[in-house]
């Protein structure tokens, strides 16, 4: 699918992946509508690049969702950014906070997702983005709330998949490991952290944004686009109980395998 032209709706688009795959869209040609609950921050956006149109709101609000969607209208491309999640031992974690975790991790996927595809699949054919996690994949403390989410947003992309392919709508999982956002100094209790302090293998913003313009663009888009790259085996292996290890052999065999699953 060529970028240029089209006309996208960016969730979660305030700051880190959000706003990066907003920026990079529009930089590209893209007609690009953004959508997040800070307000402050859209102003901020639309200062840094004023093609970028925004609609400010909190989709947590079903009633915000509809009138988003009518707002919007016809779409070629979702990409689904926004997210929260919460931090602690799940003994410890108040059902309101899960709720609200389940309310905007993939119930609101969800819905935009029933309000816009229709009109994608009349048109004969779009792209929905869904940016999920490799914690899709591994569940562990003190995230491990968080993850069950990402699960099921894995879960939900793997059906959209099925069911939109031949209609022509493609449905594609981008996956991060770690990502330099708000969300991650928040997960990590470290506060505000300089480029320097940033754990190794942990991606930019931008690299995710990077991932999500190849799934757009791409003729035939894969179904999961991990990142970095990497990330993509070893959350596999962990998920298998493999704990990410295996003989040099057995690894490349692994990632042929992994290759032609398109994963």
């Amino acid at each position: 699918m060529e970028i240029a032209g089209r006309r996208v709706l960016v969730t979660g688009a305030s700051s880190g992946i959000g706003r990066a795959c907003a920026l990079a869209l529009v930089r590209a040609g893209a007609e690009v509508v953004a959508t997040a609950r800070r307000a402050h921050l859209l102003d901020t956006l639309t200062r840094e690049h004023p093609g970028i149109r925004t609609i400010q709101g909190d989709l947590l609000d079903a009633s915000f969702r509809q009138t988003l969607c009518r707002t919007v209208g016809l779409v070629d491309v979702l990409v689904n950014a926004a997210g929260v999640g919460a931090v602690g031992p799940l003994l410890d974690l108040p059902l309101s906070s899960y709720q609200r975790m389940l309310e905007l991790n993939v119930v609101a996927p969800l819905d935009l997702v029933q309000r816009l595809a229709p009109a994608m699949l009349a048109a004969g054919g779009g792209r929905i983005i869904n940016v999920g996690s490799v914690g899709s994949y591994i569940a562990a403390p003190p995230t491990t709330a968080y993850a069950s989410t990402k699960f099921a947003l894995r879960g939900l992309t793997d059906g959209m998949r099925r069911e939109l392919r031949e209609g022509g709508v493609a449905v594609v999982l981008v996956a991060p490991r770690r990502v330099r956002t708000e969300w991650f100094e928040v997960a990590s209790g470290s506060g505000p952290l300089d480029d320097a302090a940033w754990p190794t293998g942990t991606s930019a913003p931008h690299e995710v944004a990077v991932a999500v313009m190849a799934c757009v663009s791409a003729e035939r888009p894969p179904w999961v686009r991990f990142v970095p790259a990497g990330a993509g085996l070893r959350a596999h292996l962990i998920g298998l109980g493999l704990g990410g290890q295996l003989p040099e052999p057995a690894r490349r065999l692994a990632q042929s395998v992994l290759r032609v699953a398109r994963l």
